[in-house]
C-alpha cells in the first residue's frame, strides 16, 4: 500500500467519524423534541438505535462527499506505465 492511498484512507475515515460523531452530537436533542418517542427509560433501545443509524447516515454522507473530492488513488502498478510513456516522450 503506497503513502497515498494510506493518506486517502485516513481521509475518508475522518471524513465518515467526524459526520458519525457531529450527528452523535446534535442527536443527544432527540429526547428533549420527542421526549414520549425517544428517551432513556422504556424506550432506551429505539433511542440509542436511532442515534446510531442517523450518525452512520451522516457519516455515510461526508464519506461519499470525500469520495467527490478525492477519488480513489492509482495503483502502482497502473502508475508504472504511465510513467513509462511519459519519460519515453519527454527523454
Amino acid at each position: 500500500m503506497t503513502i497515498q492511498t494510506k493518506r486517502w484512507l485516513h481521509g475518508l475515515m475522518a471524513a465518515f467519524v467526524g459526520g458519525f460523531a457531529s450527528f452523535i452530537e446534535t442527536s443527544l436533542i432527540l429526547p428533549a423534541v420527542a421526549p414520549e418517542s425517544f428517551n432513556f427509560g422504556p424506550n432506551l433501545f429505539r433511542t440509542v438505535f436511532t442515534i446510531v443509524l442517523f450518525g452512520a447516515l451522516a457519516g455515510a454522507k461526508l464519506a461519499f462527499a470525500y469520495l467527490a473530492k478525492s477519488p480513489t488513488p492509482p495503483d502502482e502498478d497502473a502508475a508504472a506505465p504511465a510513467k513509462a510513456n511519459e519519460a519515453k516522450a519527454g527523454g
